[in-house]
Formats: structure tokens, C-alpha cells, sequence
């Protein structure tokens, strides 16, 4: 942007549940690595940003649990309930900030 090119489009995405994280690898070679049930949510997730024309997607649980924690919204997400989502079987409760880039 400092060069007044535009800044790359970028998608996030949220999901919670447990998840395992570690370094895997040898000697010669280390990697941090995070699995689970929730890892994968989260990617299926951000590929579905594109689809709902957001550039952030978050569990509803996700809010629920910040917010049980004190956190507050910066921003103005919008409720998608019941939203299919490819790779999952169930239909999920989603928030999502608009804008897509």
C-alpha cells in the first residue's frame, strides 16, 4: 500500500473445539504443526468466506465464548444461521464481516 499498490485479499476464519499442537519431525527437520477437528472446520471456513462475500467467517460459538470472557465485538458481524458449508455435514451457525476484497 506504501507503494500504492493494493493491499492482497485476505480471508480469515474461526472455529473452536479442542485441537493438538506440537513440533513433529527429527533432527534435521522441525515443524509446529495443529490438528483436530476444529483446524479443519476452520479451513473448510475460509474457503467459504467467497461464498457468503465476507472477508472474516466465525463460528457463533466462537462469539459466545469471547464474550463469555469479556470480549466485545470491534465490528459489525452479521448472523448466518443454518449456512451450509462444503465438507461439513451439518449445518452451521455462522457470523461473518462483511466486505470481501
Amino acid at each position: 500500500m506504501a507503494r500504492g499498490l493494493p493491499a492482497p485479499a485476505v480471508n480469515a476464519a474461526l472455529a473452536v473445539g479442542q485441537v493438538l499442537f506440537g513440533t513433529v519431525g527429527d533432527d534435521e527437520r522441525l515443524e509446529y504443526t495443529v490438528i483436530g477437528d476444529a483446524v479443519n472446520r476452520a479451513a473448510k471456513l475460509e474457503k467459504h468466506c467467497k461464498r457468503e462475500g465476507a472477508a472474516a467467517v466465525i463460528e457463533v460459538e466462537a462469539r459466545r465464548l469471547a464474550e463469555a470472557q469479556g470480549g466485545r465485538a470491534a465490528a459489525a458481524w452479521v448472523a448466518r444461521p443454518g449456512r451450509r458449508v462444503e465438507g461439513l455435514e451439518q449445518p452451521v451457525d455462522l457470523l461473518v464481516l462483511a466486505g470481501e476484497h
